[in-house]
Order: structure tokens, then C-alpha cells, then sequence
């Protein structure tokens, strides 16, 4: 089972993700996805020059980032970046059911 938790700001920004959990044997392409999803999300983000971010992945099955510092006038392209990244962790949660859950805080 892997697990993501999200903190979801009231402008529709993820400004916090975290992943804990690992899936082999047929649910592994699930552990690949959800990992591919995370890391672009991630990778999107620094590579903004306006953007702050800070993200690891210190051993596997785990990953963090957090949002540390933007400007307002990339507001709405982080909210379509943090859409996206929902849209592809549901779509996941939907083809692999049990293997991986999805927990939102909004603050």
C-alpha cells in the first residue's frame, strides 16, 4: 500500500506532498507511476525560477516536497501543476484499488 498525503491550501495549491509505501510484483507498475507522478510534480516546480522548492527521497518508498516559496504571479500555474499531479494520483488510485490511498488536508 502506498500512501500520499497532501496539504492543499484554500487558493487550490498542493503545497505539501509526502509518499510512504512501496508495491512489488503486479502492483509495481502502480510504485512506478505514483513515483513518476510525485518526481514531475516536483521536477515542474523547480524548474521555475520564481518557485522555492524543497524535495527528497531519502530511501525507497518514501518522498517528500514542499512548496517553500513562490510568487503570486505563479499562482495559477502551480494550481494547474498541483491539478494535474491529483488527476494522475486519482487515475492510479482508480486502475489499482487498495494499492494506493490518497489523503488531503486542506488548510
Amino acid at each position: 500500500m502506498i500512501l500520499v498525503s497532501l496539504t492543499v491550501g484554500t487558493d487550490g495549491i498542493i503545497s505539501a506532498v509526502s509518499s510512504i509505501g512501496h508495491e512489488t510484483g503486479e502492483n509495481g507498475i502502480l510504485c512506478s507511476a505514483v513515483s513518476s507522478i510525485l518526481r514531475t510534480y516536483a521536477v515542474c516546480l523547480d524548474r521555475n525560477k520564481n518557485v522555492r522548492v524543497s524535495a527528497k527521497a531519502p530511501k525507497k518508498g518514501e518522498f517528500y516536497c514542499r512548496i517553500k516559496k513562490y510568487g503570486e504571479s505563479d499562482a495559477g500555474w502551480i494550481r494547474g501543476i498541483s491539478d494535474s499531479l491529483l488527476t494522475g494520483l486519482k487515475l492510479a488510485e482508480q486502475d489499482y484499488p487498495g494499492g494506493l490511498k490518497i489523503v488531503t488536508e486542506q488548510l
